[in-house]
């Protein structure tokens, strides 16, 4: 499946240089509600009490609790603490909400040439609770059974569960997204490349982000969106690459493609 980035032309440049992309802290993505909507969403069937009937009475009532009150220390202290690193993919290959939201140039892929896990945003409500159902079951079992055999400690198994839930949590989305056809790589702190977070300038404040390669043969082609010299940015990026592509000899050129999208002035 061929999937696109939307960005901004430094990070283009950097991209096919370095063969590196970054992932984002969650914490200072676009969407506030971001990792919290689906964290109230599980909350609200464990509540609810859906899910009681699939834990054994003998730890039920300790696993719900202690997973509620680690959702809801998560959501008052506004995930720090447990961080949550994202790159973000696009399925839809021209789409002018994208170009408007995040920069004027969108990097190609081939996620089958890129030995990474990428899931796909779910922003149906229903879907979403069917996605996230069973893990949450398994989690609170997880979770009850070290509880119960552990003196009150959740070890390895449980915290591995928990984590898993957390961070496929971070795969559901609020609805009025839905446009943007999103997929995602997710990284936690159990993660290698976490170890090595690093800040970059926004505005007046630091964002956290980590790097991760990305061989330059997943690399399709560098879409350059609407905008007002957009002949001239095509232009200069296509030398750009074509240099590239014969300093690493590759098999296959990358292709620098228009938008096929008008530009308009706001």
């Amino acid at each position: 499946m061929n999937l696109f980035h939307y960005t901004d032309v430094a990070a283009i440049k950097a991209i096919l240089e370095f063969n590196k992309m970054r992932l984002t802290d969650m914490r200072y993505l676009n969407d506030s509600e971001e990792v919290s909507y689906a964290t109230r969403m599980v909350l609200e069937d464990i509540n609810d009490g859906k899910l009681l009937h699939r834990l054994s009475k003998d730890y039920a009532d300790l696993a719900t609790d202690y997973v509620v009150g680690q959702f809801k220390t998560l959501m008052e202290n506004k995930f720090s603490g447990h961080p949550i690193y994202s790159l973000s993919f696009s399925a839809a290959g021209d789409l002018l909400s994208q170009w408007r939201s995040y920069g004027s140039y969108s990097i190609e892929i081939d996620s089958e040439k890129w030995e990474v896990h990428l899931t796909r945003c779910l922003y149906d409500p229903k879907d979403a609770k069917a996605r996230l159902f069973m893990p949450t079951v398994e989690a609170l079992r997880a979770v009850g059974r070290d509880l119960r055999d552990y003196a009150g400690r959740v070890e390895y198994i449980g915290t591995e569960s928990y984590m898993d839930l957390v961070k496929l949590i971070a795969s559901v989305k609020h609805p009025g997204f839905s446009e943007e056809q999103e997929w995602r790589l997710l990284l936690d702190e159990r993660s290698p490349h976490v170890d090595s977070a690093q800040y970059r300038v926004r505005s007046d404040m630091l964002i956290p982000y980590v790097e991760v390669p990305i061989p330059i043969e997943c690399i399709v082609a560098v879409h350059v969106g609407p905008m007002k010299y957009q002949d001239m940015a095509f232009e200069s990026l296509k030398e750009f690459v074509e240099g590239l592509s014969q300093i690493r000899c590759l098999d296959t050129p990358i292709k620098v493609v228009r938008s096929s999208i008008p530009y308009r002035t706001a």
